[in-house]
């Protein structure tokens, strides 16, 4: 049976995760049933966070038991969540939309959280501790796309990015421009890193507020926008965006993946 995107309307596969068309994650959740509704969005968490897991190559992920990280995190917020969800009125196509953002914020939010605290030893490096700024921030609020590159990625660590007061900055950029990054003076350029030896600009990647643009040693130039339809998967700490190969790092792999699901809320 089909179903209707909750975004556009538009006609769907039955049981369809995201929307073909516009790209709205579809939830499985009946708004008017207000009285099951943080019943509801605790077992859609669950879900997400399952799927979470298989996509950063976990057996499983284990919310803990009720007196852990659910009850002294989450319980809390699915309520919050559920009260703000009752003043909205689903029945407007704009503020259905806006339902879904603010679970799609919320939801992300909350998987950072838990990989922050009691979850971090199931990832293979621990996430940085910057990350918990960021706990607080609402969808919709400014912030600083660079600030935060820099705080998910831990640029402070990485010796090979490149210097925007470089003498050679220009030249690296016009040759990263032939080589892989397609969007040159189409795109602010947020942030370059060229793990070579040279460091010529010939490969590394790059982040835009748009998308990421990469290329491997001995391989064509590659590019993912930010979206939330964008698959990205670890496997043996490799990360795989929509199944192109991303390996720089292990470490900074883990890290990219978290950065880009979040860059993909703010695009």
């Amino acid at each position: 049976m089909a179903q209707s995107c909750i975004h556009c309307q538009a006609e769907l596969p039955a049981r369809s995760r995201f929307c073909s068309l516009c790209g709205g994650m579809q939830w499985p959740i009946d708004f008017k049933d207000l009285a099951r509704l943080p019943q509801q969005l605790k077992g859609a968490f669950f879900l997400y966070m399952q799927q979470e897991g298989r996509d950063l190559g976990l057996k499983a992920v284990d919310l803990g038991q009720e007196d852990g990280f659910r009850l002294r995190y989450l319980e809390e917020r699915l309520l919050q969540l559920a009260y703000w969800i009752e003043q909205q009125d689903p029945s407007q196509q704009e503020e259905l939309r806006a339902i879904s953002e603010e679970i799609d914020w919320q939801f992300r939010t909350w998987a950072e959280a838990y990989f922050l605290q009691e979850g971090r030893e199931q990832l293979p490096q621990a996430l940085p501790q910057s990350l918990q700024s960021y706990q607080q921030m609402q969808r919709g609020e400014s912030c600083n796309l660079r600030t935060l590159i820099a705080n998910y990625l831990q640029s402070d660590k990485l010796p090979y990015a490149h210097s925007w007061q470089a003498i050679d900055w220009p030249k690296k950029l016009k040759t990263a421009g032939r080589k892989f990054f397609s969007a040159l003076g189409q795109e602010e350029l947020l942030f370059f890193l060229d793990p070579s030896m040279r460091q010529l600009g010939r490969r590394g990647f790059i982040l835009t507020p748009k998308g990421l643009y990469w290329r491997q040693s001995m391989s064509q130039g590659r590019s993912a926008r930010f979206s939330l339809q964008a698959e990205l998967q670890l496997k043996k700490q490799i990360l795989y965006i929509n199944g192109q190969v991303f390996d720089i790092q292990a470490e900074l792999n883990l890290n990219l993946y978290f950065l880009f699901k979040r860059l993909a809320l703010l695009a």
